[in-house]
């Protein structure tokens, strides 16, 4: 029998638990429970960011948005009617998490509604603690010390791992001013604020041109800026931490408790799903975590596979039921590949798979799987991008085994949880066979998740691109064995008291705590480094000399914030911070027919970027201003490769010394009517407008 998936009735749904509460409402107490966490680790995220920024600019709205977002997500499911149809343990535990996924979903309205639906968040989050409230009333006063010190814990340790890692966080504004910030950061806060600004997907190099990527995640960042009137770097910064980490880990757990009817106490879901998240980030890469085009897609696969599971494994369903479930699984096709391609075209797998075994070549299951083929296909031909945009290694199509060559551990290490979740169907670990499990459709989640992980190892094993994005199919696997995984073997609590499991559980609070102060000095690390990328800005006027310790303690003395009206000066005067202000009174309102031009002859602008990867040097204009660029790539002679994504801008599209006759010309091809040439203090160049509407020039 499917542990993960107890069959039962409608009726059981019904079923009284202790202290009078029928098994929907149990599952809503768990619910509530591990929303108190959630909330708990967002409002310990974002109360080490403000003091982290004292002293730089934050918009207002940004982090109290944030907040907001992830409250309602998590608390706006306990609003469901719990009585009636919806009282049934069988929909409630499937119709929960997708209603989360659509508040989450729901910040797209902003492009209509601006900052204004912060108000229906607030409305939602107050009905839905008012609600949460009144479910913990049952819940001793340990239990809850216990979930929020819990989610203390997590949210310290999720902040710490995602700043150590170096790309979107804290300071992502500062670094980009310093020319610092991660190539990846630049290119995805590029293309969202142009969707911001214009309402179109493209990396705006040399005018705006659609880009065929998937661009799902960068829409929501964008109308995260929208309704905190936040520039990306800024909405970047905190949503990744804030919002976007902690909700990967909560929407595991919800996953889980979903998949497993909540039948287990919280302490043994706490215990099994953390501990298997600090497995997966120990033996591979976490770039889920910072990845967030990857790190949307695997949250909406996790909230959706309690509706995978409900169509595999779940009690027998009605015509009616059957054809909703699988309309709203082949409707789930496309969002999910707009947010990852991976993760869409590894949920179809999973889903025909699921559609065969089940409803075999009846007339339904047919119809799904045809709907579901047709989507993919449609969805690979929009998003996926040609050959062109990879930089090959190889003229030959296959190269056996690319990524393992190239990345042997990480590799290797997406393959241990799926192969923990298939040894425990062998008779060795307890389970009922591989065999039988496959003769009797036993466990047909599992099945899935195999599937999942055989089709993931495709691209990697044949090397199609070369490319370690190749990653990201193969760790999806990894992903949906880990809520089955953990649904299997949290602890029932049979013969175990609450206590007694919150006793085992010490150790892994230890643990990650532990591991969150270690964590710290990565964190500490960057903070240096932001100083001492200012001091070199600055010729050393900064720190005088001194250390950065040193620095902050005489800013906190004299200024009574960490960072100083010094550091504020060597931004404002950095290459960055006078492209930001001439852009600014150039454009004063976003114009999707002015481009901004940077010759090669500013070198300061094109020497900001001074790391060993000159491919940073993309994409920098454009997420700093919002406005397009005209010419965008950096000049021949620094000898940067193409960046990727850039096929559909052609072989030329390198700044280089032009005429402004020829300037112009080029801008009419790109339909843009106004070009600011950015020339910076070099040689005392003056910045100038180009009208090519008229060819004139002012």
């Amino acid at each position: 029998m499917n542990s993960a998936m107890p069959v039962s009735s409608a009726s059981s749904a019904r079923e009284r638990h202790p202290q009078g509460l029928t098994r929907s409402d149990t599952f809503d107490v768990l619910w509530a429970q591990i929303a108190l966490i959630g909330v708990t680790i967002c409002a310990c995220n974002a109360a080490v960011y403000y003091p982290l920024r004292l002293g730089l600019y934050t918009p207002p709205l940004l982090i109290p948005s944030c907040f907001l977002i992830f409250s309602a997500t998590l608390l706006g499911p306990l609003l469901l009617p719990s009585r009636g149809v919806w009282g049934s343990a069988n929909l409630r535990c499937v119709a929960m998490p997708l209603v989360s996924l659509l508040v989450l979903a729901s910040l797209l309205l902003a492009f209509a509604l601006q900052s204004y639906l912060i108000i229906a968040y607030a409305l939602v989050f107050a009905a839905g603690a008012w609600r949460a409230l009144q479910l913990l009333r049952t819940q001793s006063a340990w239990q809850l010390i216990f979930c929020v010190c819990t989610g203390c814990v997590v949210g310290l340790y999720l902040f710490c791992t995602v700043q150590s890692l170096g790309y979107a966080g804290v300071y992502t504004p500062e670094q980009s001013l310093l020319g610092t910030l991660n190539h990846d950061t630049t290119f995805h806060s590029a293309i969202t604020f142009v969707i911001q600004n214009f309402g179109v997907p493209s990396a705006a190099l040399d005018g705006i041109i659609p880009i065929k990527y998937h661009f799902g995640s960068h829409f929501w960042f964008a109308a995260l800026g929208k309704l905190s009137s936040s520039k990306p770097l800024f909405s970047y910064g905190a949503g990744v931490p804030i919002v976007l980490a902690p909700m990967l880990v909560v929407a595991l757990l919800l996953s889980v408790i979903s998949l497993d009817r909540g039948r287990k106490p919280l302490v043994g879901y706490l215990l099994a799903g953390l501990g298997i998240i600090l497995l997966s980030d120990v033996i591979g890469w976490n770039s889920y975590y910072i990845s967030e085009t990857y790190t949307c897609g695997l949250i909406g696969f996790l909230l959706l596979l309690p509706l995978l599971a409900h169509l595999a494994d779940g009690p027998p369903l009605s015509p009616r039921r059957a054809t909703v479930a699988l309309a709203i699984a082949v409707a789930a096709i496309p969002p999910l590949f707009f947010l990852k391609i991976s993760v869409g075209a590894l949920w179809t797998a999973a889903l025909g798979w699921v559609v065969l075994r089940r409803f075999g070549f009846g007339m339904r299951g047919m119809l799904a799987g045809f709907a579901a083929g047709v989507v993919f296909l449609c969805m690979m031909w929009t998003l996926s991008p040609s050959t062109q945009d990879y930089r090959t290694v190889s003229n030959h199509l296959i190269v056996p085994f690319f990524f393992f060559r190239l990345f042997p551990a990480a590799g290797l290490a997406c393959f241990i949880i799926p192969f923990m979740l298939l040894f425990s169907k062998t008779r060795i670990y307890g389970g009922e066979g591989l065999r039988r499990v496959f003769l009797n459709k036993s466990d047909l989640m599992f099945e899935a998740a195999m599937i999942v992980m055989i089709f993931g190892s495709i691209p990697p094993l044949l090397g199609i691109p070369q490319d370690s994005a190749l990653w990201y199919f193969l760790n999806v696997a990894q992903w949906a064995a880990m809520p089955l995984l953990v649904a299997r073997f949290a602890p029932e609590g049979a013969g175990l008291s609450q206590k007694i499991l919150l006793a085992r559980s010490f150790p892994l609070v230890v643990g990650a705590s532990l591991g969150a102060l270690t964590l710290i000095t990565g964190v500490y690390k960057q903070v240096t480094a932001v100083v001492i990328a200012a001091d070199e800005r600055g010729e050393g006027k900064l720190l005088h000399g001194g250390g950065a310790l040193q620095y902050f303690r005489g800013a906190m003395a004299q200024e009574h914030v960490l960072w100083g009206g010094a550091f504020r000066n060597i931004l404002a005067a950095a290459p960055g911070g006078q492209l930001m202000q001439s852009v600014q009174n150039a454009f004063p309102i976003p114009d999707r027919t002015a481009a901004v031009f940077i010759p090669p002859e500013n070198t300061a602008f094109w020497t900001l970027f001074s790391t060993p990867r000159c491919l940073d040097k993309y994409n920098v204009q454009v997420s700093m201003t919002g406005q397009p660029s005209l010419l965008g790539g950096p000049p021949v002679s620094y000898g940067c490769g193409r960046d990727a994504y850039t096929s559909e801008y052609g072989a030329h599209f390198e700044s280089r010394s032009i005429s402004d006759a020829d300037l112009c010309a080029h801008a009419q091809q790109r339909n843009m009517h106004r070009v600011l040439i950015f020339a910076g203090n070099d040689h005392g160049a003056r910045d100038r407008i180009l009208d090519c509407a008229t060819k004139s020039s002012r």
